[in-house]
């Protein structure tokens, strides 16, 4: 959660600072979000290292979970109560929420690490691997094309005709708890219907979602309408980034796991900042129409790229630097 509290801090509603203290503000915010990397880093290791493959799943669909927890309680309900509480003592909440989200790991035991082999290919870094660059490639590719839409679905809300208002109850009530539920959904699927099939129909259902958006944009949308479709792209995209970091911490070296996981999820957060920053001159030169008809080629291209770079299960063997292990790959 402490990460999701620090995105809040990217988008804070403040009261005014005075000049002189605008250095320790940054300086704060920037140890903050360090803190909560670090923090996130270690978290990722040692989940991989407790949960088992069949695990996985619905671990990743409640870490996803968490994270949107985090992100109404910070981003929502504290802000609401700032009022009566004051800065200070809003930020004193978040801090003992932080502590008290520490407590289950204080009491957890780590598993007994297993001494390494002689085995070389033990110590390689991930993207000396056989199979990173396809694994490396996937993730880039796979939430790009959600990330491209939605990086302009804000300035769509507010020039189809919404409020502000509208905008947060849309975006910040209904989307984060459609995305939290879609979260456990496609936690609680991923181990049901296997990794590769998770990627490809959740993949399906986003790119379906973002389709919509391309659909509304014709003409003059609706409230409901766009009730509706936010709720329904929320709930794949949280489904769609529970299979996927399920997959990720199966492609994980046991030796290296907060390190593996790390890279990969770096590759991911580049491929959609790249992909939402690029969504402004998309939809300058195309229009909202425009722009979300070729978010959904992008979103189709990334369930192809599932199909034809999904690592089989003697790559993830590679990848994992270790013996056979019965990883659920199908």
């Amino acid at each position: 959660m402490l990460k999701a509290w620090a995105d809040t801090l990217r988008h804070p509603i403040a009261p005014p600072v005075v000049s002189h203290s605008m250095p320790v503000l940054m300086t704060a915010i920037l140890l903050l979000n360090l803190l909560a990397a670090t923090q996130d880093i270690a978290t990722d290791g040692l989940a991989i290292e407790m949960l088992a493959p069949a695990e996985r799943g619905l671990g990743n669909g409640l870490q996803v979970a968490g994270y949107r927890v985090g992100m109404i309680v910070g981003g929502g309900a504290l802000l609401i109560f700032h009022d009566r509480l004051g800065w200070p003592r809003t930020f004193l909440a978040m801090a003992a929420l932080t502590a008290l989200a520490t407590v289950p790991i204080a009491a957890a035991r780590e598993p007994d690490r297993t001494p390494p082999t002689a085995d070389r290919s033990r110590g390689r870094h991930f993207f000396r691997r056989p199979g990173a660059g396809r694994v490396l490639l996937l993730l880039a590719a796979y939430k790009a094309g959600d990330a491209f839409a939605t990086g302009m679905l804000r300035p769509f809300l507010a020039d189809a005709g919404l409020t502000l208002a509208d905008i947060g109850w849309l975006l910040g009530t209904v989307g984060f708890v459609a995305g939290l539920l879609g979260a456990l959904a496609g936690g609680a699927l991923v181990n049901r219907i296997g990794r590769r099939s998770s990627l490809t129909v959740f993949g399906l259902v986003q790119a379906a979602s973002v389709a919509g958006y391309a659909v509304l944009a014709v003409g003059k949308p609706g409230l409901g309408a766009l009730y509706l479709l936010s709720a329904a792209e929320h709930f794949a995209g949280g489904m769609a980034t529970a299979a996927l970091f399920t997959c990720m911490m199966d492609w994980c070296s046991s030796d290296a796991s907060a390190t593996d996981y790390t890279v990969q999820a770096s590759a991911v957060v580049i491929a959609t900042a790249v992909a939402a920053a690029a969504a402004g001159f998309s939809a300058q030169a195309l229009g909202y129409f425009g722009h979300f008809c070729l978010s959904t080629l992008f979103a189709l291209g990334a369930v192809i790229a599932v199909r034809l770079l999904f690592p089989s299960p003697s790559v993830v063997q590679m990848l994992r630097a270790q013996p056979p292990e019965a990883v659920p790959c199908a």
